[in-house]
């Protein structure tokens, strides 16, 4: 074993033929050229080397196609897998926020909203109504926001169509993969073990990019205020956080008074009757 690995960069290290000039085209063209191939079938991946198919690699990956044409005709079903990403993802940066409100440090919560109507003021927290660019129009959720009025406490934050067929790729051929794992059992040859190696690591790959592109659409978000105001912090949740402070200030109209004389618990609960 002298360490030379059919990987992309060393199949691109044994193709320089100049080793003054530029090569990151032809390394770009190899690792192209490898994906290519693995996606017809002709090789397979195991880990970040690359292997000749096999009889018993042939049969999984016919597995796996088929898998991935049943996924690929089932939108309803596709639809529920990418709300589940993209809501888990949003679900996640809204409950890193930790509100206290003023010198009390009162505690306040984020409740998250994903119906199709606005959601409902009850004093129980401050409202996060998502909805995303799928299933819903920006044009006619912004009027939604605007509707809502200026003194409205919800949080409108709106994800963004963007990478549809990248996602919608990746969600298929995760699934598939996993699906054909499940399906195929334990091997119980060599050929059948590189087999499931090489499936596994497809799945890994896939479920890795998935898992990024769903990180950087949601980051993408963009947060209103209720009156239609749209917030222009770099990160999503900075958007969240500044939101969140008008928010308070919507829903406890009166908490300021009550926190500098030392009764905001008191005055903060009056402050939620009335808005009830």
């Amino acid at each position: 074993d002298i360490g030379v690995r059919a990987n992309k960069d060393h199949i691109a290290d044994l193709l320089v033929d100049d080793l003054t000039a530029d090569n990151g085209k032809l390394r770009s063209t190899v690792d192209a050229t490898l994906q290519k191939l693995e996606s017809n079938g002709v090789l397979m991946r195991v880990g970040d080397e690359y292997r000749l198919q096999t009889k018993e690699g042939s049969e999984w990956d016919r597995e796996f196609r088929i898998r991935q044409s049943k996924l690929s005709n089932d939108e309803a079903d596709l639809q529920i897998r990418r709300d589940g990403l993209l809501y888990a993802e949003a679900d996640a940066i809204v409950r890193t926020l930790k509100i206290v409100q003023g010198s009390a440090k009162e505690p306040r919560s984020l409740i998250i909203h994903r119906d199709q109507t606005p959601p409902v003021v009850n004093g129980d927290g401050i409202p996060v109504w998502i909805r995303d660019g799928w299933s819903a129009s920006k044009k006619e959720f912004v009027e939604a926001a605007r509707s809502g009025g200026a003194d409205s406490p919800i949080i409108y934050v709106f994800i963004p169509r963007k990478s549809d067929q990248d996602l919608r790729k990746l969600v298929i051929d995760t699934d598939a993969a996993q699906q054909t794992l499940d399906f195929k059992g334990v091997p119980t040859t060599q050929e059948g073990t590189e087999a499931q190696q090489s499936m596994k690591s497809r799945h890994d790959l896939a479920a890795q990019q998935r898992d990024a592109l769903v990180k950087e659409i949601v980051a993408n978000a963009e947060v209103f205020q209720g009156g239609g105001t749209e917030l222009l912090p770099l990160t999503v949740d900075a958007k969240l956080r500044e939101a969140v402070d008008a928010a308070l200030v919507r829903m406890y109209p009166r908490f300021k008074e009550a926190d500098a004389s030392g009764s905001a618990w008191e005055i903060g609960r009056a402050s939620c009757r009335e808005r009830v």
